[in-house]
């Protein structure tokens, strides 16, 4: 009998476990290994943020995302308000960063 448990738990454990978000299996052994490395990587990162944090430099970036969000929007409006002035005077958008001396991107 305790053969049999011992070579069934070794079939439960090579046994392919198939993920629901992917086409991509693997054994109950891989998951585990995985969990270890992803445990080993978030020890990492927040020692690195620990260490960030000691030196004074700050870790939320909610003021930066911030600021990018509102330079998104007005370089948008900057770029409505070039098509309607190029749709106004029949040139291209492309025209009128050459004739104001704006960045092509």
């Amino acid at each position: 009998m305790e053969h049999f448990k011992s070579s069934s738990s070794k079939k439960i454990k090579q046994k392919k476990i198939k993920r629901a978000d992917s086409k991509e299996s693997c054994t109950l052994s891989e998951l585990k290994a995985r969990q270890e490395k992803l445990l080993k990587e978030d020890l990492q990162l927040n020692k690195e943020i620990e260490d960030l944090q000691t030196r004074g430099i700050s870790t939320d970036l909610q003021p930066q995302m911030q600021a990018l969000h509102e330079y998104n929007e007005m370089k948008d409006l900057t770029q409505m308000v070039l098509g309607y002035l190029a749709d106004a005077e029949h040139v291209t958008v492309s025209e009128l960063h050459k004739r104001y001396d704006l960045p092509m991107e």
